[in-house]
């Protein structure tokens, strides 16, 4: 009876040992499947930023399928910019300006300028955000979202104030998130204020508020230039 026991307490012993599955890269840790491959790795070869474990060669083929971000930038930093410039030479040009000759025509080319800005420079930026994302994921970066909801968050009343921008920080820590953040609840407070009468009447205060506009554009593209040049950095950078 003694030895059936000793051979039950062996095998079970063997069982729990067998179960025990190792890291494929330190066999002196517990390990974990990759979900796309099968690979066991531990907690420093795996990522779980989803809630999936992924191995690293998986994210960076992974990444490596993605479109380049570079291109999606300069087109979103292009359109913001002269969005935002259009907006402050409208205000300052068309206020009083003479609706004949060169200065009509003056006038209607800042005004096309000003129409596909203001409708190409949102989806442009959007879907060059969409891609950061999906190329933040895919360096394993825990950006707490996926690439469709962080878009989303632009569309949602006061949760586009301050959920695009932590998805931001996330991708790319930087201060001039910050100071985009600031310039763009001060634009969309003043945007609010322009609509009663005192203030759109008032030159200065149309300027004031174009201006901001503008610092608001330019931080976005600094912004877009440093989330990209972080995402598409060599590893070893």
């Amino acid at each position: 009876m003694a030895e059936a026991g000793t051979a039950e307490a062996g095998t079970a012993e063997a069982g729990t040992a067998e179960a025990v599955v190792q890291c494929a890269v330190h066999p002196d840790r517990p390990g974990t499947a990759c979900s796309r491959c099968g690979t066991f790795g531990c907690q420093d070869c795996l990522v779980t930023n989803d809630g999936t474990p992924r191995c690293r060669a998986c994210l960076a083929r992974t990444k490596a399928a993605l479109p380049p971000l570079a291109r999606r930038a300069r087109w979103a930093r292009a359109l913001v910019l002269l969005s935002g410039s259009t907006q402050l030479l409208m205000a300052v040009v068309e206020p009083g300006a003479p609706r004949v000759g060169a200065m009509m025509a003056l006038l209607v080319l800042l005004a096309l300028l000003l129409l596909v800005s203001v409708v190409l420079a949102p989806v442009v930026f959007l879907a060059w955000f969409h891609l950061a994302v999906r190329h933040g994921l895919a360096l394993g970066l825990y950006v707490e979202v996926t690439a469709w909801r962080a878009v989303g968050g632009w569309f949602i009343p006061f949760v586009n104030l301050v959920e695009p921008f932590r998805v931001a920080r996330k991708l790319c820590p930087t201060a001039r998130v910050g100071l985009w953040q600031a310039l763009f609840i001060i634009g969309n407070a003043s945007g609010w204020a322009s609509r009663s009468p005192a203030f759109s009447s008032s030159l200065p205060l149309t300027v004031a508020m174009q201006l901001i506009v503008l610092a608001g554009a330019v931080a976005c593209s600094g912004v877009v230039r440093d989330i990209t040049a972080q995402l598409s950095a060599p590893p070893d950078a």
